[in-house]
């Protein structure tokens, strides 16, 4: 959900943004225990539960402000069931069939799968406009 509001936001710039958003994910491991060290030797325990809440309402604010609001953007359209039906448990059956590969019952589970996932393209190919993934 975060990728897909980023693309909506940043448009032909996403690559750029999706490599500013991952600055948080790498500094959050190092900074987060000299923090919480810092709140401890300083504070109570409980205080690490707060540490969140500025960081919460800054992230609230700073959405309203420059996230696009695409209401009107959205076009709903009805779930593939079928795509779902059969694409699902075709990509379930390969990877357990390729993790018992050397049984017969990973041999049979590959097959099975990829029939499965070769009815799932005949369909979303005629399906087109209405399918679960566009293939084109």
């Amino acid at each position: 959900m975060a990728q897909l509001m980023m693309k909506r936001a940043a448009g032909n710039q996403f690559t750029r943004v999706a490599g500013y958003a991952t600055v948080p994910i790498l500094l959050g491991p190092l900074l987060g225990p000299v923090i919480a060290g810092v709140i401890l030797r300083h504070a109570s325990w409980r205080w690490l539960f707060l540490v969140n809440l500025p960081i919460g309402v800054l992230a609230l604010v700073l959405s309203v402000l420059f996230l696009p609001d695409d209401r009107e953007v959205r076009q709903p359209r009805e779930l593939d069931w079928l795509g779902l039906a059969l694409l699902s448990p075709g990509l379930g059956l390969i990877l357990f069939g390729a993790e018992r590969i050397r049984q017969h019952e990973g041999i049979v589970a590959m097959v099975v799968g990829v029939v499965l996932l070769a009815c799932f393209v005949r369909v979303e190919v005629r399906k087109a406009e209405r399918a679960l993934i566009d293939l084109g």
